[in-house]
């Protein structure tokens, strides 16, 4: 059965990783490392980005 995400938890998740992505610094990666601190999987954080800000 599919988890169901939070609203909040989806908009702090993409949150997260559009700041990270904007740096180079922290871009690569950011999606991986931002399900783990979240405690979610990445593919769950790449399902609810918009198309082109994914894994």
């Amino acid at each position: 059965m599919p988890v169901k995400y939070t609203d909040e938890l989806k908009q702090r998740a993409v949150e997260l990783v559009t700041h990270a992505q904007a740096d180079p610094d922290t871009a690569r990666g950011a999606v991986t490392r931002i399900a783990a601190e979240l405690g979610v999987s990445a593919a769950g954080v790449g399902s609810v980005l918009e198309p082109g800000l994914g894994v």
